[in-house]
């Protein structure tokens, strides 16, 4: 009876191993299990969201086509970069968009003017023209949760978009990269009637280093349709910011609201505030070529040190 009583604790004892060891495997594959549907989960919104973004765009002429945004653009994750450099933006629209696929750019050189007039009535009409040589043209339609609704204008060229560039903009690359588009917009007006646009100038790039966070033109421009319902709200966001051109050109922002209120905003060398001062006194229309304009009844300048 001793002798059975040994075996049986023996075999007992041996069973309690393994079956500790499959309860541990039993965990593993379970917690494994969680992290793929997790994981699936996320890849399905995300994809889902990308794909019906892309399924809004169409052609509404020759060159002209529109996009209704409907995934998250990650403006926070955007403004939060430091982004300085336009290889650190195609980086972050690369990590963003399209799972760390490679992007070109392509900025050239543009001279557009801008400006805010009133009709009869008494309602204040602003607008600017598009003084690229080559390029197809995106009107992006975007209504974030946490910001205003806005429609802005995006040049498809400076992704290689388009029948001019290479890059069929109706094909299912060109509408994929179409993604990045809340990034390329250089001038739009959100719901709150604040309108910006983005104008080149002669003087090399613009590259603020005075220890505040950093900010490039495309996501000033985002941030600014987002978040500014004012033209000194507008002003007050871009303080809060180092600048840094996107284009290998200076750059400054109109920027005017729904109550007439306008400026033009610097960041290069001091001295360009004389070119401004004939129309900062204007009290009627005036333009303002260098080689870009700004034209309005009267409009001041803001110079950012």
């Amino acid at each position: 009876m001793m002798g059975e009583s040994k075996e049986m604790v023996s075999v007992i004892t041996e069973e309690k191993p393994k079956k500790k060891h499959r309860k541990n495997i039993k965990r593993v594959f379970g917690t494994i299990g969680i992290i793929v549907l997790v994981l699936i989960i996320v890849l399905s919104v995300t994809l889902y969201s990308s794909v019906k973004t892309i399924m809004t765009v169409e052609q509404m002429d020759e060159g002209i086509y529109k996009i209704t945004y409907e995934k998250d653009y990650k403006l926070d994750k955007a403004l939060a970069a430091n982004i300085t450099t336009e290889q650190e933006f195609l980086q972050f629209a690369s990590d963003t968009f399209f799972l760390g696929a490679p992007l070109e750019a392509n900025q050239d050189y543009v001279a557009c003017s801008a400006f805010l007039t009133h009709n009869e009535d008494g309602d204040f009409l602003a607008g600017r023209n598009f003084d690229y040589s080559k390029t197809d043209l995106l009107t992006v339609y975007t209504h974030p949760n946490d910001g205003y609704a806005s429609i802005g204008m995006a040049p498809l060229g400076s992704l290689n978009i388009g029948v001019t560039d290479g890059i069929e903009a109706m094909s299912g690359l060109g509408k994929i990269l179409m993604l990045a588009s809340p990034y390329l917009c250089v001038d739009g007006i959100n719901e709150k009637g604040l309108m910006v646009a983005v104008l080149d100038l002669d003087p090399p790039r613009i590259k603020q280093d005075t220890g505040k966070p950093k900010i490039n033109t495309m996501i000033a421009v985002r941030m600014l349709l987002d978040r500014a319902a004012t033209t000194d709200e507008a002003v007050e966001m871009l303080r809060q910011y180092d600048f840094n051109s996107m284009s290998k050109y200076a750059q400054h922002l109109y920027i005017a609201d729904a109550q007439g209120k306008t400026a033009v905003v610097e960041w290069a060398a001091p001295p360009l505030w004389s070119l401004a001062e004939p129309a900062r006194k204007s009290t009627r229309s005036s333009c303002w070529t260098a080689p870009s304009s700004a034209c309005t009844p009267a409009w001041k300048t803001v110079y950012i040190p």
